[in-house]
């Protein structure tokens, strides 16, 4: 590591201040968001958030057919020019107002197919939701730049926005139209916010030579791109349409609150993602890769212990009552998302090697493997075996990524990186069991979090005694 660390300055630090930035603004908009759903999930019905999670499905698919890598490729490409940031903008913009369009002419119809006529007033302002979201191009050339502090200013002041306009129509009685308003409010104050904050504004100018390369580059990542959001909601639609509305709020909800992980995966990605871009061979994208998949268990692994063995109280004092019949799909998606933010680095490392062909045949297995296991659930009528089923598929198509795919890129044993956190959380995990039994009896809310603090000071304290020294190094760095 300090041979590293001599040899590429200039890039772990960038990369260590980056991640020092991103975690506390993500931290921040977690809170916020989580608070702003916990205060709604006592607000309104299951059935609202069923609603809600259907037609972002639907209509989501349009949204991200319009995502044709862009993003992804104003990152990665090393000579960027005001004319490339112009070409990708100008193209990517004129897709998503068609679909947005066409979804607006055609929501009556698909909702009609899918037998979901009773949603079509709360259909037409997710329009404005796929139109809204082309126009946040302008957050990547900062995370090229690696300004993360600005990106994630206008992320956070995008969904503050979106919390603040929700809670309040809650409380006004608008239902579902809270949910929706709010959404498109994120997009629009977050859309406003990076255009502020980013020094090369993209302009409607296109270059048909620019063009080539980046949808060489792209269109692979924007298949997969479909492909990825096609199986992170294809089981909403099968269980809104073989369930109801208010079982799929459930649904929603225990997926949820368990994707905050996956935003904790987001921030090291957002930092890990442009840093191994710009690495200049394999021993640096391997200490980088280590680093990466070291930390980002170190911190998936809290919330995963707490869900298994506290998850009954979390539900039922964080949520309400009401919410209980999440409480077994929480746990299995809990842990899906711990796991994905473990192992979730081997895609940054193909993307940063310019590798996308595989992708969209990996997001195609993925996709048929949900669809037959949220069905099969769904028919067997319990959003437990939908649950099972779907992380079943997932956690089959991570164990190949990582010992198929990236060891052909990279020659990394998990094994070496992931005692020390794995055995921080088994021990935590314990613990919390036996605590949880020794003040069963006690219940109550003030009993609850004696039990929460001490599971988190217990990890933090095992784990800090296992790896006391890479953190006090990683500490100097930042």
């Amino acid at each position: 590591m300090k041979n590293f660390e001599k040899r590429y300055p200039s890039l772990l630090s960038q990369t260590l201040r980056g991640l020092k930035i991103t975690t506390s603004m993500t931290a921040l908009k977690t809170l916020v968001d989580a608070g702003c759903q916990l205060v709604l999930a006592r607000l309104l019905f299951p059935d609202a958030f069923g609603i809600l999670a259907f037609l972002i499905s639907a209509a989501g698919f349009f949204c991200y057919i319009a995502d044709l890598g862009g993003g992804k490729y104003i990152i990665q490409k090393k000579d960027l020019t005001q004319e490339d940031a112009d070409t990708v903008f100008t193209f990517e913009l004129l897709v998503g107002v068609g679909l947005a369009l066409a979804w607006l002419l055609g929501a009556g119809w698909i909702l009609h197919i899918l037998k979901k006529n009773t949603l079509l007033p709360y259909a037409a302002p997710f329009s404005l939701w796929i139109a809204l979201e082309r126009f946040q191009l302008p957050r990547f050339i900062l995370e090229k730049r690696m300004e993360f502090g600005k990106s994630n200013i206008a992320t956070f002041l995008g969904i503050l926005a979106g919390s603040v306009i929700s809670v309040f129509l809650a409380l006004r009685g608008c239902g579902v139209y809270s949910l929706i308003i709010g959404l498109i409010f994120r997009s629009l104050v977050t859309a406003l916010f990076v255009w502020h904050y980013s020094d090369m504004k993209p302009r409607l100018k296109f270059r048909a030579d620019l063009a080539a390369p980046y949808m060489r580059f792209g269109l692979p990542l924007a298949v997969t791109s479909l492909f990825v959001f096609y199986y992170w909601n294809v089981d909403y639609i099968i269980v809104g349409k073989f369930l109801n509305d208010t079982q799929l709020g459930y649904y929603y909800i225990a997926f949820k609150f368990p994707h905050y992980i996956l935003q904790l995966q987001s921030l090291v990605s957002t930092v890990v993602y442009p840093a191994f871009a710009r690495t200049k061979d394999d021993e640096q994208l391997m200490r980088g890769f280590k680093l990466a998949t070291k930390y980002s268990s170190a911190l998936a692994l809290l919330p995963c212990v707490g869900v298994l063995a506290l998850g009954e109280g979390i539900v039922r004092y964080g949520l309400g009552e009401k919410w209980m019949p999440a409480l077994r799909p929480f746990q299995i998606f809990t842990c899906l998302a711990a796991v994905r933010m473990i192992t979730i680095h081997w895609y940054d490392v193909y993307l940063s090697k310019g590798k996308t062909r595989v992708m969209p045949w990996l997001s195609v297995s993925n996709a048929l493997g949900v669809t037959f296991a949220a069905w099969a659930g769904a028919r067997c009528g319990t959003l437990t075996s939908v649950a099972l089923g779907v992380a079943a598929v997932n956690f089959v198509v991570i164990l190949f990524a990582v010992n198929v795919l990236l060891k052909k890129v990279l020659p990394v044993s998990y094994v070496q990186l992931l005692w020390k956190p794995v055995l921080a959380a088994a021990a935590t995990f314990l613990c919390a069991i036996l605590l949880n039994r020794a003040l069963k009896d006690s219940g109550g809310m003030i009993c609850f979090s004696i039990k929460m603090i001490m599971a988190i000071l217990i990890y933090g304290g095992i784990y800090y005694y296992l790896d006391r020294r890479s953190l006090h190094h990683l500490k100097t760095r930042i």
